[in-house]
């Protein structure tokens, strides 16, 4: 449910910044935002701490699909071009899932 919803929510802002003509940081900042509050509310209706607060790759997933949505705006009428970014990011949101994949965490440096 997670992973499809990352893709779905990634998508309609995009989609929805790139009507509204905000340019490449409009639509890699919606893209990130969409989502991530859709999983904000998920995680506080589940009692869980939302993902994207610690170490998760939940942004960073949602952020590249802004890019590449970005990036393939020519083609974004293409529902097919659409179909494959949002399959890339369910996919890559499900290994990520499985496999635990983290975002880098400084060390904590006590003296």
């Amino acid at each position: 449910m997670d992973a499809v919803g990352l893709a779905t929510f990634a998508y309609v802002g995009a989609a929805r910044a790139m009507a509204e003509n905000l340019g490449f940081l409009g639509v890699v900042m919606f893209a990130i935002i969409t989502p991530a509050g859709g999983d904000a509310i998920r995680s506080v209706i589940s009692r869980e701490v939302p993902a994207i607060m610690y170490r998760d790759v939940y942004a960073t997933l949602a952020m590249l699909f802004g890019i590449a949505y970005f990036l393939l705006r020519d083609f974004k009428d293409n529902v097919w071009v659409v179909y494959i970014l949002l399959l890339i990011i369910f996919i890559l949101r499900l290994l990520a899932i499985k496999f635990n994949w983290q975002l880098w965490e400084p060390k904590k440096s006590y003296k």
